[in-house]
């Protein structure tokens, strides 16, 4: 599996092949966001939603064979394909690993310029949120 960090390249070198096309760089996160497994509604707890957030957001955490794995449900196309894209760079890695990440692409891909700031809020506090280790459950 790779690293946190090349994954990360890896958005990076995909998001800088789209240029300046802010277009098509939506159209690759809503693609994203659509792609991800839907979150089952026992899921959808008032525990797991992020309040600070405009758009309703929910975020499972659960740790299996020692990796952290994150599952997201959004009502926002664009937020729900950015979680996607959080969850490619971070899901399946150890929590300590998820907790001590330097998220350098959002800033280096240009997202965080792109984003309202209420969306850019809602940024925050899922990548706070999925880098906290909040109530992982543990699976076997």
């Amino acid at each position: 599996m790779s690293s946190i960090d090349e994954i990360q390249m890896d958005v990076i070198e995909t998001f800088q092949a789209m240029g300046d096309d802010w277009l098509k760089k939506y159209t690759y996160l809503v693609k994203l966001g659509r792609d991800l497994p839907p979150l089952e509604d026992r899921f959808k707890t008032e525990e797991n939603l992020i309040s600070s957030c405009q758009s309703q957001i929910w975020v499972r955490q659960y740790v299996k064979d020692g990796n952290q794995y994150l599952q997201v449900d959004c009502d926002s196309a664009i937020i729900k394909g950015i979680a996607a894209l959080l969850i490619k760079i971070l899901s399946g890695h150890p929590p300590e690993e998820i907790r001590t990440a330097k998220l350098f692409c959002l800033n280096r891909i240009g997202l965080e310029k792109q984003l309202s700031p209420s969306r850019a809020n809602g940024l925050a506090a899922l990548v706070e949120r999925l880098q906290s280790g909040h109530s992982p459950e543990s699976t076997t």
